[in-house]
């Protein structure tokens, strides 16, 4: 199948100072030319108990599909003078670091990509239209030096077919 994709993305860790720091993930890309379903972007939807840096994890799989889009998270590490977890003595002695971010995503299924009718259930997906999708979330990471723990929020979309407020969590090993 012959096509035209373009896809650009960037990301950057950025010091904050006595606040810790930040990392962004910034991803946009566009197809010119009408494309099977599996050839769109389809953000990855989430289900699971586990947190997804670069998912949605209030999202349900296979929501949405876009061949124009757009996507910006944001992840904060609250660390150094400022942190909460630095000035609670319960807290410091875990050593637990505050997390806080969000992620963003606006795009849209161009008419010559928008399923017909005719192709049955393909008409489940759908484009994300004049609302972007959004959701925030605040944590704890480092636990036991392993796991971090989210509680994540969906502020647009409200009626889909998936929680508004969940918990998620991840594993990391940190040599």
């Amino acid at each position: 199948h012959s096509y035209q994709q373009i896809s650009l993305s960037i990301e950057q860790r950025v010091r904050a100072g006595i606040f810790g720091y930040g990392r962004y993930y910034l991803r946009g890309g566009k197809t010119f030319t009408k494309v099977p379903l599996p050839l769109l972007q389809v953000p990855t939807g989430n289900e699971t108990p586990f947190f997804i840096l670069h998912g949605y994890n209030l999202m349900p799989f296979f929501a949405f599909a876009t061949d124009e889009y757009v996507s910006l998270r944001y992840d904060h590490h609250f660390e150094g003078a400022f942190s909460i977890t630095n000035r609670l003595p319960l807290l410091k002695k875990t050593k637990m670091i505050l997390v806080a971010g969000g992620a963003v995503l606006q795009g849209r299924l161009t008419d010559k990509n928008k399923p017909q009718e005719t192709e049955g259930n393909l008409t489940n997906f759908r484009s994300l239209g004049r609302d972007p999708y959004a959701e925030v979330n605040v944590g704890f990471k480092n636990i036991f030096q392993v796991f971090r723990v989210d509680l994540v929020h969906r502020l647009t979309y409200q009626k889909l077919d998936a929680p508004l407020w969940g918990v998620r969590m991840s594993v990391s090993v940190n040599p």
